[in-house]
């Protein structure tokens, strides 16, 4: 909070207006002022927060002090300073796009694009995990190959029961040995004809 020129920043971080001393005195105690701040000229005004080169994604080229604030530099790789319609540049870098015009010197170069850092596997990590995916491989190997033979021998059994009760539906098929009724009914009438005439004739000695 920035306090106007007649106050003062006193230690409870409220403005508080100067003191003023009566005819034959002068004011002569003045305070340090606190972390991240500084002030750069006489004056009754207060202290002035330091500016964050980090913030506008700038080099930092010296840090802030209690009399300087701090200096920024170029744009950090990655990130340039667009143009403003007034031909100035903005004070905050942003990051270098596909959409950025190829005339900015600082997003001409894919190596100036900011690079995230990618965490590298251990070797042992990495044994690991090949030794692993090879068990897994195995097993399901192993699997698919008892589900084949277990799928084999069930149709197998399956087709013989299917079989055997075909068989035992089936009819057995056996020749015919009586003979029809009018072929029966026929040689039993020439029987009893026969008998008929043996007993009508008397027997010639």
């Amino acid at each position: 909070m920035d306090c106007q020129e007649s106050e003062y920043l006193d230690e409870h971080g409220k403005c508080t207006p100067c003191r003023n001393c009566m005819p034959g005195q002068e004011l002569s105690k003045c305070v340090a002022c606190p972390p991240r701040k500084f002030k750069d000229s006489w004056g009754h005004h207060g202290c002035k927060p330091c500016l964050s080169c980090t913030l506008i994604n700038r080099v930092q080229k010296s840090n802030c002090t209690a009399t300087t604030n701090a200096v920024c530099g170029e744009c950090l790789p990655g990130f340039y300073r667009k143009a403003r319609i007034s031909g100035q540049l903005d004070w905050e870098c942003i990051p270098c796009t596909k959409q950025t015009p190829s005339s900015e010197p600082q997003c001409r170069s894919r190596t100036n694009l900011v690079k995230v850092a990618v965490p590298t596997v251990p070797p042992q990590d990495t044994a690991l995990l090949a030794l692993t995916s090879s068990a897994l491989v195995i097993i399901v190997l192993v699997l698919l190959a008892l589900s084949i033979i277990y799928c084999k021998r069930f149709w197998k059994s399956q087709c013989q029961r299917d079989g055997e009760a075909v068989g035992l539906q089936l009819p057995s098929l056996q020749p015919e040995m009586d003979l029809p009724p009018a072929v029966a009914v026929s040689t039993a009438s020439k029987a009893q004809l026969g008998r008929s005439l043996l007993e009508s004739q008397p027997l010639i000695r």
